[in-house]
């Protein structure tokens, strides 16, 4: 099961200890966990992991094809590439996972109220901020 999933019982009992002991560490990963920031890292680094895991597969072979392995790494490449554009649907797609991420978890943050329609600014957010 990956982090993303986990993510609602990690944020519960982060919330428990906090509140049942006054854990200090709780408190702090509580509250580097409870920002758009780091649900939307959340997010991208599912999304990234998801792309490579065939790349991995490839890679692990024991009988390897090594032209095949290098044409898998720059499709990759260019894949995730195509993700960087301001014109990438891939950030809004993102966006919204995180935003509704963070919905289910009652996460609120100012980030998440910018909408679809600055999607030239929050690019230009995650770049100066991630």
């Amino acid at each position: 099961m990956a982090f993303k999933e986990l993510m609602p019982d990690i944020l519960s009992a982060l919330k428990e200890l906090n509140k049942l002991e006054r854990d200090s560490a709780a408190f702090d990963l509580l509250n580097g966990l409870s920002t758009f920031s780091s649900i939307f890292c959340v997010v991208v680094a599912a999304k990234v992991a998801g792309s490579l895991k065939h790349l991995a597969a490839i890679l692990q072979t024991k009988d390897i094809d090594l032209l095949r392995a290098y044409e898998e790494i720059d499709s990759t490449r260019r894949l995730l590439e195509s993700w960087r554009g301001k014109d990438s649907l891939v950030y809004s797609q993102l966006f919204q996972e995180a935003r509704d991420l963070c919905d289910k978890n009652g996460i609120q943050d100012e980030v998440m109220k910018w909408g679809d329609d600055n999607l030239a600014v929050f690019i230009d957010y995650v770049n100066e901020k991630i």
